[in-house]
């Protein structure tokens, strides 16, 4: 969307617009004087961005309700920043916390610990980080990012503004990133709230969950489900054609390597 503006030098139109998709954003879109088949492109991608939008709400709704039965979800909540989407998203990425021995283990599977770079009596200053999980290393960094945005003052993000000082942003949030898988190890552990949890802040992200599981998502039927593979199946032509041009598109990146 942002390429069919610049396409028509309407930059400028949008310049005011601060969220380009939100309500105002969308309505300032439509009314752009763009010709008849742009049009049809815009609409295209509304009916996409739709759809995506109308499976999250579904989704989210889901992660609410499995968040709701599970403590060890309820305990990650307890720390500023993180929700029950991010809470989900950590635990399904750790399993059994029992697999670490300790918090530098789950660090060290989040790729948030740097490798030995060594050579005889020469140490490396400049050690790579190693590669880990690294879904779980963006949960952790997200969480982060989180704790910051909440206010909180907490350990972790005293770490991350100390850090900040002589490295770039990025390099804080994974050293502050490292930092929270160790309390996240601890929570998960021990079984026990977040040591500098505000109390009131939990209860309303717990309020939020709340009101979110109660959302419906329709349960899907046998008979929906192949009346969809039905509708699906019709457009099987295009579905080819469309598998054909992503193969010959990986061919030539692969060529091109």
């Amino acid at each position: 969307m942002h390429a069919l503006v610049t396409r028509h030098l309407l930059d400028e139109e949008m310049n005011q617009v601060s969220d380009w998709f939100g309500v105002g954003g969308i309505q300032k879109l439509v009314r752009l004087p763009l010709p008849p088949e742009e049009r049809a492109h815009l609409a295209r991608h509304l009916e996409q961005l739709e759809l995506l939008a109308n499976q999250e709400e579904s989704m989210q709704a889901e992660l609410a309700k499995v968040a709701m039965g599970r403590k060890d979800m309820q305990l990650l909540m307890t720390v500023p920043g993180v929700g029950y989407y991010t809470a989900v998203g950590l635990v399904a990425e750790i399993g059994d916390i029992h697999r670490f021995p300790d918090k530098g283990h789950l660090a060290s599977y989040a790729g948030l610990v740097s490798k030995a770079d060594n050579s005889g009596e020469t140490v490396s200053d400049h050690r790579p980080v190693k590669k880990g999980n690294m879904v779980l290393k963006s949960f952790l960094c997200t969480a982060v990012k989180g704790m910051l945005k909440s206010g909180q003052t907490t350990a972790v993000t005293a770490f991350y503004h100390e850090k900040a000082k002589s490295r770039p942003a990025q390099k804080a949030l994974v050293a502050a990133a490292r930092k929270l898988a160790g309390e996240v190890w601890k929570i998960l552990t021990f079984e026990v709230p977040y040591s500098e949890q505000d109390a009131g802040f939990t209860e309303r992200k717990e309020k939020r969950m709340r009101k979110t599981a109660e959302e419906i998502v329709p349960e899907i039927t046998l008979e929906q489900l192949e009346a969809l593979a039905g509708r699906v199946g019709g457009k099987a032509e295009v579905l080819q054609q469309l598998q054909a041009e992503a193969g010959d598109a990986n061919e030539e990146g692969n060529n091109a390597g």
